[in-house]
């Protein structure tokens, strides 16, 4: 999805929203605090709201915009229209 932005920040932000990993749990900052681990070592998560999506935030210079690239896994339990619905509602709360 194409966002009105040039911020590979906010792309991402929004991405780690609503795919199914989520985001790291961190210290102090949301975005530069040190990441939360569990006592294997691995990092806590706060999941996101889409189940069976992957996605990331980048910048598209050809385009000159930022833009969400999402893998839906299945689209049985998340089609694309509610992948879609929840990128417009995630980015319209960022903004």
């Amino acid at each position: 999805m194409n966002l009105n932005t040039t911020s590979t920040r906010r792309a991402n932000a929004i991405a780690y929203d609503v795919r199914e990993k989520g985001r790291p749990v961190r210290e102090g900052n949301s975005v530069t605090g040190k990441i939360v681990r569990d006592e294997n070592g691995e990092p806590l998560m706060i999941p996101g709201a889409l189940k069976s999506v992957k996605a990331i935030g980048w910048f598209i210079k050809e385009y000159g915009i930022a833009q969400i690239s999402m893998n839906l896994t299945n689209i049985s339990v998340t089609p694309v229209h509610i992948a879609f619905d929840e990128v417009c509602k995630k980015a319209d709360a960022r903004e």
